[in-house]
């Protein structure tokens, strides 16, 4: 009982809290359909273009997840969750919580918007959305239970989430999470998930005002996160609910993998939150046939699950599970036979059973204070019984004495009244089953000349006495009739002529032979046996045509590797992805393409084959203008080298007319911006040396530089 009071009061406390987080009551609504708002892009792309497509009205987004919460069979009023609606929100309804109020939001999807570093690259760790924006999306959060936010990696930092590019697939949920339903909801269930895209997130900085990690990744780094002073959902990485190689959502309005389930179970969760709806699950384990009170009154007496509908202190329904499990009861029996001359008795907890209280049932209490149930039946009878029965061969002199009577193959049954030690009377039943001498048959298989034999009695079987019987007596002294029947198998051979290609092998009896090969092998066949088999293996030759193995490009030219041989051969390039022609004599390398090796199979009409390999040699020459002018126009406002060979680093230095150093850099990314120690370097020529290496060459490349303004 004090299992069921302590959860009555667990659950009162938890009813009255909601869900446990501080924000305040707003009641409950009840909404056909509930409005979800989102940044757009048209508001906070601005010219990033393809870096701005992380939003509803986004490519990553509208024909995957959008399509789905679009799709009525799944988010409709007859669908799995509640009706959405989808609604741009401009800069001005996110201008101030009432203007969020005003636009009629029940969630908000924040997306993510990427801002441009120093060098025009997409910056993840800024957000192209107003500091004061995502204020007051997270003040609007705070200000009622039922609003929701879903935020992703640099727009969560007013949350206090810090993210960073380390995630491994695959991502787990965290069990028995206070939002288990975005993994195990309307939509299905899942074990993991997966990140997309170049960037995939995890937190490296959570707040100080309380979370619950949702989800890891296999590092056991976190990736969602339940912040605990907004009840929104944090994602470490926008890739979670992307398609169209940015994420693992699916193409069209169905649900068809694990993220599409996630992001589905997310939305759904949002809809319970907008309406009012907290969820709670308890669970108790009592002694099989103990009661339990449900929360709505009722009381439970089985085990299972229950499920209850209240109405939380705010107003709004709450769903409670309760999930009962019963400690089976314990049944031990005891039981004896015994006569009512020998006194027996037995004691249980200061029960006693004898013969004036012969059995019953004792309730005890077991170590997981359950109750345990001991079954006492003790059966008093007239007399007791044993009965003797043995099979034994016939001839074979075999006899008993029981009580002085002897019971042989002449007398083999019978009954004999005897006393027990404990004063009872005792019936023994004798009976002796005379059997007659057995037989049995021993056939086995060896191989001819093996020199195979076995004795059966005193007689040796072998390949000239291969048959016969013996009669043997048993340990009982029975006779027994043994068949003996010995097979000799033969030797077997074998010829095999196969003709094989240059430089192949033809496995025999699991053993490889090289083309050319004339020799016996000796084997072992199914019986056993030995097995002599004849190889001839003729050599075909492997087809040869003349190529060139060693040759030099220069960066940004095509090259022709060409084959001369036979035209009726077959011939396959590679890698074929950087060549004209896969299958020709001839094959073009591609402009731009720069594989470390190129490789040549012909094969003839026999299937005999050649390879041939080439490992090109890459001449690289980078771009060096001769003039530059650092004067903040936006064009030639730096100086570097440009180079497009793969693999390639360099250094740059450059002097000035005096051979005085500069500027010196190994960066690729630090370009001469015509600064000397902070200052603007004077008008006129400089000299540059560049030491470039790729993965074929190390070359050094100077000249002059004019500076001008």
């Amino acid at each position: 009982m004090r299992r069921l009071l302590f959860g009555a009061i667990l659950l009162l406390a938890l009813l009255s809290a909601v869900t446990g987080f501080a924000q305040d009551d707003c009641g409950c609504q009840e909404e056909e359909v509930i409005t979800v708002c989102y940044l757009s892009k048209l508001d906070y792309c601005g010219a990033f273009g393809a870096n701005c497509e992380y939003t509803f009205d986004g490519d990553f987004f509208e024909g995957g997840l959008v399509a789905k919460l679009q799709n009525p069979a799944l988010f409709g009023e007859n669908g799995i969750s509640c009706d959405l609606e989808l609604k741009r929100a401009t800069p001005a309804d996110l201008s101030s919580v009432q203007a969020i109020n005003d636009c009629g939001c029940d969630m908000i999807f924040v997306g993510q918007f990427l801002t441009l570093d120093v060098f025009g690259q997409p910056d993840l760790t800024e957000s192209a959305v107003p500091t004061q924006t995502l204020n007051n999306i997270r003040d609007w959060s705070l200000a009622c239970e039922s609003n929701l936010v879903i935020v992703t990696q640099a727009e969560a930092r007013p949350w206090g989430y810090i993210t960073a590019n380390q995630n491994i697939n695959p991502n787990t949920p965290e069990e028995e999470t206070s939002v288990s339903s975005i993994f195990d909801g309307p939509f299905g269930s899942l074990s993991f998930f997966n990140q997309g895209g170049s960037y995939q997130g995890v937190f490296a900085g959570l707040p100080t005002t309380g979370f619950e990690i949702l989800a890891n990744d296999v590092t056991g780094a976190p990736t969602v996160a339940l912040d605990e002073a907004t009840n929104d959902i944090i994602l470490g990485d926008v890739g979670i609910l992307c398609s169209n190689g940015a994420g693992e959502i699916s193409l069209g309005n169905s649900i068809v993998n694990n993220n599409d389930i996630l992001a589905a179970n997310i939305f759904a969760l949002g809809c319970r939150i907008a309406e009012g709806i907290s969820t709670l699950d308890q669970a108790f384990t009592v002694c099989e046939g103990e009661p339990v009170v449900l929360p709505d009154g009722g009381v439970a007496n089985a085990p299972g699950e229950y499920l209850d509908t209240l109405t939380a202190a705010n107003g709004c329904d709450s769903i409670v599970l309760t999930q009962i499990t019963w400690l089976p009861q314990d049944t031990i029996n005891l039981g004896r036979t015994t006569c009512f001359e020998s006194g027996y008795s037995i004691e249980v907890d200061g029960n006693v059973f004898d013969v004036d209280r012969p059995s019953g049932s004792v309730l005890l209490q077991n170590a997981s204070g359950c109750d345990s149930l001991v079954n006492v039946n003790i059966n008093f009878v007239e007399f007791l019984s044993t009965n003797i029965q043995q099979e034994v061969c016939e001839d074979s002199g075999y006899s008993i004495t029981v009580n002085g009577t002897t019971y042989n193959e002449a007398n083999p049954d019978g009954q004999e009244a005897m006393i027990t030690a404990d004063g009872c009377d005792s019936i023994v039943t004798v009976d002796l089953n005379f059997v007659p001498f057995l037989t049995d048959t021993l056939s086995l298989e060896a191989c001819q000349n093996s020199g195979f034999n076995i004795t059966v009695g005193n007689t040796n079987y072998n390949e000239s006495n291969p048959s016969g019987e013996e009669v043997l007596q048993s340990v009982d002294g029975c006779d027994s009739i043994v068949t003996v029947n010995l097979s000799f198998r033969p030797v077997s051979t074998t010829y095999i002529e196969v003709p094989v290609c240059e430089g192949e092998t033809f496995m025999v009896g699991g053993v490889p032979f090289p083309a050319g090969t004339s020799t016996e092998v000796l084997l072992t066949n199914q019986y056993g046996c030995d097995s002599i088999i004849f190889v001839e293996l003729p050599e075909l030759p492997a087809p040869v045509v003349g190529i060139d193995t060693v040759v030099t490009i220069q960066q940004g030219s095509a090259h022709t590797f060409s084959a001369s041989g036979d035209p009726a051969f077959n011939y396959t390039w590679s890698p074929a992805e950087a060549l004209s022609c896969s299958s020709c004599m001839s094959a073009v390398l591609e402009v731009g393409s720069y594989p470390a090796v190129v490789e040549l199979n012909v094969t003839d009409s026999l299937g005999c084959a050649s390879i041939y390999t080439i490992q090109p040699e890459y001449i690289c020459t980078p771009y060096l203008p001769n003039a530059f002018s650092p004067n903040a126009d936006g064009r030639n406002d730096t100086f570097f080298p440009f180079v497009v060979c793969p693999n390639a680093t360099y250094t740059l230095q450059i002097f000035d007319r005096w051979g005085n150093l500069v500027f010196e850099s190994s960066d690729s990314n630090l370009e001469w911006d015509g600064q000397v120690n902070g200052k603007a370097a004077p008008i006129g020529v400089y000299v540059y040396v560049v030491q470039l290496e790729t993965a074929f060459t190390r070359e050094t490349f100077s000249g002059e530089l004019n500076l001008v303004r």
